[in-house]
């Protein structure tokens, strides 16, 4: 190549400013080793090249901006090269375990001793299978709940597997390994199995008791392959180990780690809530029936039969919230609390609506190998047909639901626009107070008026079956005027006398049933009604337990949330408390040898379930409790007087199987009655 000799200075200004990414590609290099040439000749020569100011910051700017564009592209590269290539030796078992919970979904094997189960994970979650189908148990969060479908039963406690860490079920936790403790921990050995490199971790903790721990990791994808426990010589206990065996085979199904809407803490699948009439129940494998009475709770398998001559209906209400109303010479099977059989009769079907983990369906079988999914409402009658649906409204059932409560929080229905619109319910607040099994409820709540004008209304409140009502008051400003008990027709003829006069009137009386109702007036435009009542009950024991329920759903609640709802039960016995909990929600507690209280409280709140408080009894129950009371110079008690139970927690009382009954019928012909 000819030597190249000094150009005008122009020229060689643009050949220095010339970067190779001007340049075509082909070009690149060659025109790099000519500039490097060019100025090594000028070098030698003692020259100089002058450049302008603007061309030497551009070539000063343009060499920049190449140099770190190397730089920094070695830079990226040299870290994913680093990442891609990075030492297995690293991997701490810290990050194996995040990647673990990571994974979608993962399926591994538990071996205890002679024993196997199946664990699935997802997220937060765990679920145990058993050898049963319908026994099985579920970690979420801080929760576990062991599962028997067949039973109907899912029995929480708290979880041994969650960490507070993680606010999460650690399955490391299944053979008792702290992941917190261990987390630095890196790898100190390889393995091959079945053609796999496993990378193997032994944690030995601080504690002179605590076990030691193999974890074997799979090196290509670093996700856990096993965990075993360690004997003191560091050798495997052959059968305690946890294998993870698959990982995101499938997206993770969210039922599988939701315990059943359906299912309650003691196996109940529901219970009747009222009935008119001639009602009777059968227990599974029983031959006799029993007569209701009362609130009665429903076990798997009961058959409900009501009377065919008369008045006689019933309503029933089945976890979660399906509810069904039976009318005369009905005949129902209850399977479980979405699988019934009707035999015969009319019976109203309303679903439970879909939640996450109900699915929102009724299945319902009948005569002639007739079946059914409901959702929603639906009148349905059965015969040698099968099931046919009721298109008219029968006229039992239309006069059966006007002496039943279609609210349980209570109702104020008004006239706007010659419609009858029930007001929203505002606030709720329950206070109880249980001395011993008597248990007095008063109730605040608020009703809503969203419209511009002044309305009048009836309040309709169900008491429970077994209640009786002791109090009532209406707020007027912000003062609460008590309600004077007064006989019936002189309390209506004051009530139209202060209505006349333009003042603020109210009015309880009872309606037949369970349903007291109450004229108020006037509801301000808008504005809050505030009404309050109050109700005592005797809570019949159960061996050494009995339970409270305050029925809180609410078909007007699903559509308008409560804004707020506060709920407190006091208990007081003379007997000392083993336990005082609420089984139905997450109440919070504090007790003493003798007394308790729970709270719940929630805002923008639509219940599922009714709120349930059991007490339980310490030590030998007392067969006669004496409960004194004064008011005023008026002294009362209350004798109670337990007779001998069968063991067991929540007994029911049904006819036993077994001999003929002797039955003593005694009948008062004296009109004592009379009035």
């Amino acid at each position: 190549m000819t030597a190249i000799r000094p150009q005008p200075e122009d020229r060689l200004a643009r050949l220095l400013a010339t970067t190779e990414t001007d340049a075509a590609p082909s070009d690149r290099a060659a025109l790099a080793a000519l500039r490097d040439r060019a100025a090594a000749e000028f070098a030698a020569a003692g020259q100089e090249p002058t450049l302008t100011h603007e061309q030497r910051s551009t070539m000063f700017f343009m060499r920049a901006l190449t140099v770190l564009a190397a730089t920094a592209a070695a830079v990226l590269v040299a870290f994913f090269l680093r990442e891609a290539n990075r030492p297995a030796a690293e991997l701490t078992l810290g990050e194996v375990h995040q990647k673990l919970l990571a994974a979608d979904s993962y399926r591994a094997e538990w071996e205890l001793r002679d024993q196997r189960r199946v664990i699935w994970g997802s997220g937060d979650a765990l679920r145990f299978d058993g050898e049963s189908p319908t026994q099985y148990a579920i970690a979420r969060g801080d929760k576990f709940w062991e599962i028997n479908e067949a039973d109907n039963r899912a029995t929480p406690s708290p979880s041994r597997y969650y960490s507070p860490q993680l606010a999460a079920a650690d399955p490391f936790r299944i053979l008792d390994l702290p992941t917190a403790e261990v987390a630095g921990v890196k790898p100190q050995a390889r393995r091959n199995e079945d053609g796999r490199e496993l990378l193997v971790y032994f944690c030995s903790l601080a504690q002179p008791d605590r076990p030691e721990y193999e974890v074997a990791v799979d090196a290509a994808t670093g996700l856990p392959d096993s965990v075993r426990l360690l004997r003191s010589g560091g050798k495997p206990v052959s059968d305690v180990a946890l294998k993870f065996v698959a990982f995101n085979q499938a997206p993770a199904d969210p039922m599988k780690f939701q315990v059943p809407a359906t299912l309650t803490e003691d196996g109940r699948i529901g219970k009747l809530m009222d009935h008119q009439g001639l009602v009777s129940l059968r227990p599974l494998t029983a031959t006799r029936w029993t007569p209701i009475c009362g609130e009665t709770v429903l076990r798997p398998g009961d058959w409900l039969r009501t009377d065919f001559q008369g008045a006689n209906a019933a309503t029933v209400q089945l976890a979660p919230q399906t509810k069904l109303i039976l009318g005369p010479g009905t005949l129902v099977e209850l399977t479980k609390p979405d699988q019934i059989r009707i035999h015969s009769g009319i019976v109203e079907v309303t679903a439970s609506p879909k939640s996450e983990n109900f699915s929102g369906v009724v299945k319902l079988s009948g005569p002639a190998g007739a079946s059914l999914d409901v959702g929603g409402v639906l009148l349905l009658r059965a015969d040698e047909r099968g099931l046919t649906r009721v298109a008219k409204d029968p006229p039992w059932l239309a006069g059966y639901k006007g002496t039943t409560a279609k609210e349980s929080l209570g109702s104020l229905i008004t006239m706007i626009d010659g419609r009858e619109v029930p007001l929203t319910v505002g606030y709720h607040n329950v206070s109880v107070e249980i001395r011993d099994q008597i248990a007095r409820t008063t109730i605040e709540e608020s009703f809503v008026n969203h419209t511009d004008a002044r309305l009048e209304g009836q309040f309709h409140f169900p008491l429970p079956a077994d209640a009786s009502i002791s109090g009532f008051g209406m707020w007027i400003g912000s003062k609460l005027v008590e309600a004077d008990i007064v006989e019936k027709q002189r309390a209506r003829e004051i009530y139209e006398t202060i209505l006349r006069e333009k003042r603020d009137p109210g009015l309880l009386e009872w309606t037949g049933g369970n349903i007291f109702k109450a004229r108020v007036f006037p509801i301000e435009p808008k504005s809050e009604k505030r009404i309050k009542i109050v109700y005592t009950q005797v809570l019949p024991r159960k061996g050494d337990s009995y339970r409270y329920s305050y029925a809180l759903q609410s078909e007007l609640l699903r559509q308008n949330p409560l804004r707020k709802l506060d709920l407190g039960v006091t208990v007081a016995s003379t007997q000392p408390l083993a336990k005082v909990e609420s089984p139905t929600h997450q109440a919070r507690g504090q007790a003493t040898e003798h007394s308790a209280r729970l709270e719940f409280s929630a805002q923008k709140y639509t219940p599922a379930r009714d709120f349930e408080v059991v007490v339980t009894l310490a030590g030998p129950s007392q067969d006669v409790t004496f409960i004194p009371h004064q008011r005023g110079e008026d002294g009362y008690f209350l004798l109670m007087l337990q007779p001998p139970a069968e063991g067991g927690v929540w007994q029911r009382d049904v006819v036993p199987d077994g001999s003929p009954l002797n039955v003593i019928v005694l009948a008062d012909t004296s009109a004592s009655m009379d009035r």
